[in-house]
């Protein structure tokens, strides 16, 4: 199962050019629950707990460009949410993100929408 997942990434770089396989609304999700399940089982690995990550399997995935580590610096990330903030009380359209927008896009994707 590990290696059909792993050729199915080194399919997915090689027709994008990346890693980021998003998990929301693509043909590729259940590879991308896949990777995000990899990346959690680094953490655990990373700390000494118990994990199915090997160091193997660590290589071949940072081989292939997996990005271990996609967060933004917690400061940066507090000013982006108050410029949003900002803006979204300024305007009457709320054009991407909010708890309403979600709902909108989980809907589209056949998930719960209410």
């Amino acid at each position: 199962a590990w290696e059909q997942r792993f050729s199915e990434l080194v399919a997915f770089k090689r027709q994008h050019g990346h890693c980021d396989v998003p998990t929301e609304c693509t043909n590729n999700h259940a590879l991308g629950i896949w990777l995000k399940g990899q990346k959690r089982q680094y953490n655990l690995f990373r700390y000494g707990w118990k994990s199915a990550m090997t160091q193997e399997r660590v290589r071949r995935l940072s081989e292939v460009g997996v990005r271990w580590y996609v967060r933004r610096p917690k400061m940066a990330a507090n000013t982006d949410a108050k410029r949003r903030r900002k803006d979204s009380s300024s305007s009457s359209s709320s054009s991407g993100g909010g708890v309403k927008a979600k709902k909108a896009r989980r809907k589209q994707c056949g998930g719960r929408g209410e």
